[in-house]
């Protein structure tokens, strides 16, 4: 179970998922373990009002005693818009170097 964590304003936040993100996780092999990992562990990006959450190499090595599953972790990239009471997730893909992508665009 992951701890509850408000360094970054997440605490445990109810997930929800977009028909949209359905359909891209399960077309992209993507566990929902694997989604959550990211949201609670991976680096967070404000990026043209959305919110981004990446697991970086670094993100992997600060939090890997609370993953799933590391190596299939890794480089999961989730999209997101959120409220005050929910997350809700409208893509997710896998890509190593997303996060400097992002980084640059915001």
């Amino acid at each position: 179970m992951h701890p509850k964590r408000t360094g970054r304003g997440i605490r445990m936040k109810p997930i929800s998922y977009t028909s949209h993100a359905n359909k891209r996780i399960a077309q992209r092999g993507i566990q929902p373990d694997y989604i959550k990992d990211t949201v609670y562990y991976g680096d967070k990006i404000y990026s043209h009002g959305i919110i981004a959450f990446v697991m970086t190499d670094k993100a992997l090595r600060k939090n890997i005693q609370f993953l799933h599953n590391p190596e299939k972790t890794r480089g999961v990239t989730v999209i997101t818009n959120q409220s005050d009471s929910q997350i809700s997730i409208v893509t997710a893909y896998k890509n190593i170097g997303s996060f400097k992508k992002i980084k640059k665009e915001a």
